[in-house]
């Protein structure tokens, strides 16, 4: 592990001194200077520092514009690899739209620069089918299966026809990547059938792939192909065993499940991501065969696999302690109050930062709390922050600000039902406390409608009718007709109605008349005036 770290930190400060020593010397060809930009963003969106990613992304856009005009610029690889990485960074900050719509940017600029010749159209080629695969993952997560499916399918028969016409039928890594990604569609559906054909068809891609010449152009790089192989014939049975736990077939699961696991722990390790997916995997199986000491024990050991491996504030570590306090609430355990504790600590800290990079944290804090009930107080404050914040950083129609504003109407509506059965056992008991129970609901969800906006007024209402019903019942009887006046549920009598300028100039003993009875008394005189 230290070693690792040294490695990390003497790459990410070689390629940063690159990058300013090839800014220094731009006058002798830019292109040096673009490369080491590349190569240093990726290496802090490897150490997940998106922000700083995507200044230095930006920054060697600018270069690039401003030598639009160079000859030696004119369709340069840098500038549809900006799009790519752009992409990378936007789907690991949580902005799966934002990311959609750079890939598919760089998608057209890609299919326009292969239709050339030479070694640009080439590498325009190879770029273009990796930005499609990455188009297909991101319609995956945005739940967009439809497209996704016949866009990967388009793309698995353009290269089935290619490998059938150039190397006799042999199998390609692309050809396999794209069938895990049918793989993973189905599975995300559910449907166990298809998932079951695509992992058969998987397997055989896979055994023709580890036997033809192509398997020495690996899948991933710096994997041998025996490696390669065996990791896309893990990733085959992780994807089967997901669909063969949501269908109880738990047997089944099980020998898929432990299949990938040894393969992807052969390979990669045991602390490597995808082979923590596994192991994740492998606990929802155990808690729904009710084998809870093991659960327990892995899930504790996964929890800190993902602490040393992704850092404390990663959407995965989150979703590990998640599981881990759902299982010791259910056990009654104390333990899960800390676990909570330490999830709220993490969102607040990140609210906290000038700058947020990882969004997928947030959002699964936010979707952490508000779907325990008896989180419900931690929620509303954490997501009128939450909110606020986003709106100060991210563009209006963020779909970040979407879900947050939409999980604070659930909020809303779960406060509600509260402040009503409260109201409720309040009037019917006369129970003081029960009341301000209601108070305080009806209040705060009220607040949060105001804050959210856009809600329906006649709910709107209700929440300040109830409120009012809750401050009667209390005897507050001035605050609760203000209050009424200004939710628009009573309309406000001619003396609160007249502007206070114009009062001055009335004369006294007009003014006294008025002082000296209700708004509703002169709203009373003034209808009878009107009938008669």
């Amino acid at each position: 592990g230290g070693l690792a770290a040294l490695v990390k930190s003497a790459l990410l400060k070689g390629t940063v001194r690159e990058m300013y020593r090839a800014e220094a010397a731009a006058s002798l060809g830019l292109r040096r200077f673009l490369d080491a930009a590349q190569a240093h963003a990726m290496m802090l969106y490897l150490e997940r520092r998106y922000g700083e990613a995507e200044d230095t992304l930006r920054a060697a856009k600018a270069s690039i514009d401003k030598a639009a005009a160079v000859r030696e610029l004119r369709n340069d690889p840098c500038d549809l690899l900006y799009f790519l990485h752009s992409g990378y960074v936007a789907r690991e900050k949580g902005l799966l739209h934002d990311a959609s719509r750079i890939i598919g940017i760089c998608v057209s600029l890609c299919g326009n620069a292969a239709c050339g010749r030479g070694t640009l159209a080439a590498f325009a080629k190879q770029l273009q089918v990796e930005a499609q695969a990455v188009l297909v993952s991101l319609m995956c997560e945005t739940k967009d299966f439809t497209k996704a499916e016949m866009l990967c399918r388009r793309l698995a028969d353009e290269e089935q026809a290619r490998c059938e016409s150039e190397a006799g039928g042999a199998s390609s890594p692309l050809l396999v990547r794209l069938t895990l990604q049918l793989m993973e569609i189905s599975s995300a559906q559910h449907i166990l059938e298809e998932t079951e054909a695509h992992a058969e068809t998987v397997q055989k891609l896979s055994r023709r792939l580890g036997t033809s010449a192509g398997a020495r152009g690996s899948m991933d790089a710096g994997f041998e192909p025996s490696a390669a192989v065996a990791l896309a014939a893990a990733a085959g049975h992780q994807l089967l065993g997901v669909v063969q736990l949501h269908a109880r077939k738990f047997d089944a699961a099980h020998a898929s499940l432990t299949t990938a696991l040894e393969e992807r722990t052969r390979v990669l390790g045991r602390c490597h991501p995808l082979t923590l997916q596994t192991r994740g995997t492998l606990v929802a199986l155990m808690l729904a065969l009710e084998d809870l000491d093991d659960a327990q024990a892995t899930m504790r050991d996964l929890v800190d696999a993902h602490k040393r491996v992704h850092g404390p504030e990663h959407h995965l570590t989150l979703e590990a302690m998640g599981t881990l306090a759902d299982f010791l609430e259910a056990k009654r355990s104390a333990d899960a109050r800390d676990i909570e504790a330490a999830i709220m600590q993490t969102g607040k800290a990140m609210l906290r930062r000038h700058r947020i990079d990882n969004f997928k944290a947030l959002e699964y804090i936010s979707q952490f709390f508000v779907t325990r009930d008896y989180l419900l107080e931690k929620a509303a404050h954490f997501l009128t922050k939450a909110l606020m914040v986003f709106k100060e950083r991210l563009p209006p129609d963020c779909d970040l600000i979407q879900s947050t504003k939409s999980r604070l109407l659930r909020v809303v509506e779960q406060q509600k039902g509260i402040a009503d059965e409260a109201l409720e056992n309040g009037e019917l008991h006369g129970d003081a406390s029960q009341l301000r129970v209601a108070e305080v609901q009806y209040r705060q969800a009220w607040s949060l409608c105001k804050l959210v906006g856009g809600c329906p007024e006649d709910d709107v209402k209700e929440l300040a009718r109830g409120l009012a019903d809750a401050l009667f019942g209390q005897g507050k009887v001035q605050e609760a007709r203000t209050l009424m006046k200004t939710a628009g549920l009573i309309k406000k009598g001619m003396a609160s109605s007249v502007p206070p300028s114009y009062l001055r100039w009335l004369n006294q003993r007009v003014v006294k008349y008025m002082d000296g009875r209700g708004d509703d008394e002169w709203d009373d005189d003034v209808g009878a005036g009107g009938m008669a």
